[in-house]
């Protein structure tokens, strides 16, 4: 015993090392004591310790060593061992130990705290991603090229992922979190733990003092290492920051560290391999303990094998002589029971192996509260219990076989212990007072408990437990990988416990079926327990339905379909099942199927708010408005919290034209939770039907403010900038989308769009290049860039894009439709016809494929089909300007001038078309000679934004009413601004001409007429006037000839037929051009055709007065014609 003084002798220390259980080891102990005194640059120190061999060999026993040298040295120390089933757990612990110490780990323990209200938020939303949830549950993160990596918070392997499911499912997550959270850093967190949650542990690591050394220790690492090996090689290669020298690890497992992926770090690392015990070692031990009977030591030799724990364990039995040996042919267990001189102790020793962990609670369960304290401080002396940690547990070695001595020495009494067990163990559970299914098994700290109340089912009452037992796989199957595994293995160790082989069994399929990677396992495992004939038929349908949430999860829309029909076969009284069915149907927008299962969910359980804000959703989509609100009412007084409730009812309201309820609702959902930024943006939508611009554009940007990475809610603004034209900042919004996602083709799309739409296509087709440089098979940036270089004339471009556009889309009417537009511009008339009703084919009321089909109809002369493809376009869209106006100019051709200018009038009237209408008007007007109505539509048309075209057409006016100058003036203008045009040449050409400046015109008109016939006409006419006959007569004869000629090989047109008649006249060959005249006519020229005579005549008559007399008794011939439309 100690001194008065205080002070400790020999004697007191030896007492103290026989206490700990100490087994030697004394090269490995005082190795790393020594580098613990060793500073950072001294090339001998070693920052990673491995100590590894068989169970038993005493690797927990001299990790407690080396944990009570770094006490002892005042280092900062932690541990952790595989009752931490993640990564988080196992940082929480080491953060606990250490601040236990006295260092406190703030910034980690604020990051973990948000980490965990984060992931409530996450799993406590029915709208949240099914597959999401169990990604965040099972830590999976993104990797740099988008395939899903996991990060070591369950048993990670990364080949094992499916890389395109997860993916997949990592975008969905990605979308998700980005409209649910504020702050990107709570993005992160859950996407990448690892990252987010080690780099705030080590900066807490560094603000302990230099002066002290940090001992971390981790225990059981051939369980943990798939968990922590791949962490623990990126903590030391620096990803998570660099690391204070005055740190060491320490692992322990029985298996050395994989060489391939250690050998990078071998200067750092001391591996300490533990064999059993010489013959030499053991005696000593023993002899420690007093042991000196040589019949006693070879009993304990052979017992034992050298094995430390159960060397140590027997001599802490203290076996007095060789009258204690007892029968040879006990093992070391039954041995050590034997020694123990009391009888009470005894039975504790071997009733206490029976729960897997062990405190005061757990031991008065199983001798009496009385006594609790006092025997558990006692089982904690033993060797074979750990001390440290509570709760504690036997080592396996010994463990094992106390249970099944336990067993065979009363199965009745094993049993009836373990159901006490699992009662005590349910009890625990209900304290949490987790009422929601959903929480319950979401919850880490149920988990556990629920974990051990069902290991001592199965050991008390194997086959009346196993069907909930596998029930219960199924339910940690979908809450994470790592839960599901622990489950897995616990059953494994109920079998090989009690002894029972159908428990035994399941449990290691269950385990091959997880696997040790962390991939999505949900399909295996619940593909496996679907065909477990141990489930009834409730339990079963529970399954088939979990199966058909992970297919949800998956996007197998069709499979979860399939799996919760077949639910509910099994089990028509769930309503779960009901309810899943009908929301999976709500989702998918399919209103009518979802609205009956809701019905019945509700039937069934109408406590159940799921349900009826499911219901509330679909009524609402089919219009049944009040429906809906009396849904959503329910469903808000089930669950006052939920955020989702309000914003449908938010929708509800806006449907009924309530903005103003729309916004109180939306703002209750913002004030339950600050973050949701969709709610945030819905907000300002409402605020902009309102009108109040001020109110959306702040709402817009709080949205942005909340969520400034994503790409949604930074187009919504840009949107909104673009139509209250705020131009500049629209455009600075746009490129924002692309700064905060440059890798993203949508982003590059979504900018060239809005060039797109603002003309500005050469900066379109740039944008929508370099998407398609990063997705190749993105059709809508193919089929967007095609209309941008059409906007550019650049027609055989613009055709291989949309031809690109189809072969990604082959059944996308846009894509023919546009095709069909580009080829009739190339005047391929015939492919042109093929694409547009390819189009009609794909989607029949689409009016603008009738509307270019209709101009291709016109193109080859069936006016008729052309008209009745624009009457569909027109029926389709009556308020479009441009659909009446090309039914006007389709009228016209048919002859039906009345008709036309009723149709050019309502294009007029309904406008919004850029002029356009009222160019054709004009052009209508000015053939009917209406030279005033002509020139104010003309006008009118400039105003409103018409081009050049409107011009050049009042240039033409203003020279029929004799105003040349002004004529001249602006076709000058014209000509200057397109040199390359020869409309607008020839034109100049001809108001010269009727001028008088003939030198000018015959100059301008020369190097054109030989390839155009009106240039060709109008020059003869000048040579005639400055009295170049013999010129004029031949270039007249030529022309004749010319003109007979393709009357003779070509089919029938009217201004074809017309040309020979200039000719006739101009030579003086009156009566030929007469009796052609009378021809002409009596087959019925339509009314454009004799009004375009007639011009022409009055024109002659202007220029060659000499001929007045002969024109006119010409134009007496023709009929004139004249609208008898009111107003025209």
């Amino acid at each position: 015993m100690s001194r008065p003084d205080g002070r400790s002798s020999i004697q007191d220390i030896a007492r103290a090392r026989l206490s700990d259980g100490f087994v030697g080891r004394v090269g490995e102990r005082e190795d790393f004591r020594d580098n613990l005194g060793l500073s950072g640059d001294d090339r001998r120190r070693r920052y990673l310790y491995s100590v590894h061999g068989l169970a038993g060999v005493g690797k927990s026993f001299l990790l407690d060593q080396l944990r009570g040298i770094a006490e002892e040295a005042r280092a900062a120390v932690g541990f952790a061992d595989d009752r931490q089933q993640d990564l988080p757990a196992t940082l929480v612990k080491l953060a606990k130990d250490l601040a236990r110490g006295g260092y406190e780990m703030r910034r980690f323990e604020k990051r973990y705290e948000s980490y965990l209200k984060a992931r409530e938020r996450l799993h406590s939303d029915p709208q949240a991603p099914a597959a999401g949830r169990e990604l965040v549950t099972k830590t999976v993160v993104k990797a740099g090229l988008g395939v899903a990596k996991t990060l070591p918070g369950g048993s990670i392997a990364a080949d094992a992922i499916d890389a395109d499911a997860t993916a997949k499912q990592l975008e969905q997550l990605q979308v998700y979190l980005a409209a649910k959270f504020k702050r990107k850093a709570d993005v992160q967190l859950l996407l990448e733990p690892a990252e987010e949650l080690t780099k705030p542990f080590v900066e807490d690591l560094w603000r302990i003092p230099e002066t002290r050394q940090i001992a971390l220790f981790f225990d059981t690492f051939e369980r943990t290492a798939p968990v922590l090996e791949t962490w623990l090689l990126d903590l030391l290669a620096g990803l998570y920051g660099d690391l204070p020298q005055n740190l060491v690890l320490t692992v322990a497992g029985q298996f050395p560290l994989d060489e391939a992926n250690w050998n990078r770090h071998a200067p750092l690392v001391r591996e300490i391999e533990l064999r059993p015990f010489t013959e030499p070692e053991a005696r000593r031990l023993l002899a420690e303990h007093g042991i000196t009977d040589e019949q006693v030591i070879e009993i304990v030799l052979r017992l034992t094998d050298g094995l430390p724990v159960l060397v140590a364990m027997l001599a802490r039995g203290n076996p007095a002589g060789a009258d204690a040996v007892g029968d040879p042919s006990d093992d070391a267990v039954k041995r050590f029971l034997h020694w123990v001189p009391e009888k009470a102790r005894k039975d504790i020793a071997a009733t206490a192996s029976l729960p897997r962990f062990l405190d005061e609670d757990v031991i008065g369960v199983l001798t009496g509260k009385e006594t609790a304290g006092e025997t558990f401080r006692w089982l904690r002396e033993l060797p074979f219990v750990g001390r440290r940690e509570l709760p504690v547990r036997y080592h396996p070695v010994v463990r094992g076989p106390m249970v099944r001595l336990e067993r065979g020495r009363s199965p009745a009494e094993f049993a009836e212990r373990h159901l006490r067990l699992a009662e005590y163990y349910e009890g625990r559970c209900a304290e949490l007072g987790l009422s929601s299914h959903r929480d319950a098994w979401s919850d880490e700290r149920w988990q556990k408990r629920k974990l051990e109340q069902t290991y001592h089912r199965l050991c008390g009452a194997p086959a009346d437990a196993l069907p909930d037992a596998l029930l219960g796989a199924a339910e940690m199957i979908t809450s994470g990988t790592a839960p599901a595994r622990a489950w897995a293995r616990m059953m494994e160790q109920a079998g090989s416990d009690a002894d029972a082989p159908s428990v035994l069994g399941w449990g290691q399929r269950l385990t091959a079926a997880i696997g040790d990677g962390d991939g999505p396992r949900e399909i295996p495992v619940l593909d496996l327990l679907a065909g477990a004939g141990e489930l009834d038929t409730p339990r079963l349908s529970t399954v088939i339905r979990r199966r058909a949430w992970a297919y949800e999860g998956q996007d197998d829309i069709a499979a979860a379909t399939r799996d919760f029909d077949r639910a509910l076969d099994l089990n028509p009284a769930d309503p779960y099942a009901w309810s899943d069915r009908g929301n999976l149907f709500r989702n998918e927008g399919d209103w009518e199927r979802a609205l009956p299962d809701l019905n019945r969910a509700i039937e069934l359980d109408p406590g159940y708010a799921y349900s009826w804000r499911g219901r509330g959703s679909a009524r609402a989509e089919l219009g049944d408005l009040d429906g809906a609100m009396a849904d959503l009412d329910e469903a808000v007084r089930l669950q006052p919290d939920h955020t989702w409730a309000y914003a449908i009812r938010s929708e509800v309201h806006f449907k009924r034209g309530d903005i103003r309820k729309a916004i109180d609702e939306i703002d209750i959902a913002i004030r339950l939770d600050p973050d949701y930024a969709w709610a945030v943006h819905y907000r300002a939508t409402l605020f902009a039907e309102l009108g109040d611009e001020d109110e959306a554009l702040a709402g817009h940007r709080a949205a942005v403010a909340l969520r400034p990475k994503d790409v949604y809610y930074l187009t919504e603004l840009a949107l909104f900038l673009e139509r209250t034209e705020d131009g500049e900042a629209a455009s600075a919004a746009f490129d924002a989308i692309v700064a905060a996602d440059p890798g993203s083709a949508r982003a590059h799309a979504i900018r060239a769009a809005f060039h797109h739409r603002g003309e500005r296509n050469r900066l379109a087709v740039d944008g929508f290049t370099a998407a398609l440089r990063i997705d190749p098979d993105y059709e809508w940036a193919y089929y967007m860039r095609g209309q941008a270089h059409h906007n550019l004339d650049e027609y055989r471009t613009a055709l291989a894009d949309f031809d690109r556009a189809i072969e990604l889309a082959p059944d996308d009417a846009e894509n023919h439709l546009q095709r069909g537009a580009v080829l009739s511009r190339l005047n391929e008339n015939s492919a042109a016809m093929g694409s547009l009703s390819r189009a009609i084919e794909l989607d029949p009321g689409n009016e603008w494929a009738h509307s270019w089909r209709a101009l291709a109809h016109e193109r080859s002369g069936d006016f008729p089909a052309a008209l009745a493809d624009i009457d569909v376009a027109v029926s389709a869209n009556p308020g479009l300007a441009f659909f009446h106006t090309s039914r006007g100019d389709i009228l016209r051709y048919l002859d039906r001038h009345d008709d036309a200018r009723a149709a050019l009038d309502e294009g007029v009237r309904l406008g919004q078309d850029g002029g356009y209408a009222l160019y054709r008007r004009a052009r209508h007007r000015f053939l009917f000679g209406d030279l005033e109505g002509a020139l104010s539509d003309t006008e009118s048309a400039l105003e409103a934004g018409h081009d050049e075209r409107a011009r050049a057409l009042r240039a033409d006016i203003r020279c029929r009413a004799g105003e040349y100058e002004e004529a001249i003036r602006e076709l000058r203008e014209l000509v200057a601004s397109d040199p390359e045009d020869s409309e607008y040449r020839e034109s100049l050409g001809e108001a010269l001409l009727f001028a008088g400046e003939l030198d000018e015109a015959e100059t301008l008109l020369a190097p054109l007429a030989p390839e155009f016939g009106w240039a060709h006409n109008l020059l003869t006419l000048v040579w005639l006037k400055t009295g170049k006959t013999e010129e004029a007569r031949q270039a007249l004869n030529e022309g004749l000839d010319k003109a007979n000629a393709r009357i003779s090989t070509g089919a029938f047109d009217w201004d074809v037929q017309l040309q020979p008649l200039f000719y006739l006249l101009v030579l003086g060959r009156e009566d030929e051009m007469t009796r052609d005249l009378k021809a002409l006519l009596e087959k019925g020229a339509p009314q454009e055709t004799r009004l375009e005579l007639l011009r022409d005549l009055k024109e002659l008559r202007v220029l060659l007065p000499e001929l007045g007399g002969v024109i006119e008794e010409l134009i007496a011939l023709v009929p004139r014609p004249v609208l008898t439309l009111p107003g025209a």
